[in-house]
């Protein structure tokens, strides 16, 4: 882990690599509550950056693990592209902008799985994909997520 003044002044000169988890049960995509700058206050998928000297398929597993207790194991995710996500503050300053290139990955789940929080988030539920755009507080770039699920 970076110190926190290191990782400030790495926000502000240098995109992050992240992955987004698309947790889909039928046609349902699970929405964790942001308690996080960016994008607090919003519903968004669970994620998290890369560190460095992590491979990617460990980063998966690690977030999964971590953020909502899924153990991805017998679970085949598939990516869903690379994606670019700006956001005009960061989680240490609201002067200072994110960038995060992000590879999305989908990932069908047991209708009986129950996600366990990190303290990211505040709560989950499980969104009906074909009525999230009536959700306001539901993200943009989680919306976009939805479309391509939809659309796949």
């Amino acid at each position: 882990m970076l110190d926190e003044d290191i990782f400030a002044t790495v926000i502000q000169y240098t995109p992050l690599v992240s992955i987004d988890l698309c947790v889909v049960r039928g046609d349902e995509l699970l929405m964790c509550m942001r308690y996080n700058e960016p994008a607090k206050g919003f519903w968004f998928t669970p994620g998290g950056r890369i560190f460095k000297g992590e491979c990617w398929p460990a980063a998966l597993k690690r977030i999964a693990i971590t953020e909502i207790g899924l153990d991805t194991e017998n679970i085949n995710p598939l990516l869903m592209g690379i994606w670019d996500h700006f956001y005009e503050n960061s989680v240490f300053r609201s002067d200072v902008s994110t960038h995060y290139v992000n590879l999305p990955h989908f990932l069908e789940v047991n209708p009986s799985f129950s996600p366990q929080l990190d303290n990211q988030h505040t709560s989950f539920f499980w969104v009906n994909m074909t009525e999230a755009k009536q959700n306001e507080l539901i993200h943009p770039y989680a919306l976009k997520y939805i479309d391509w699920i939809l659309n796949r």
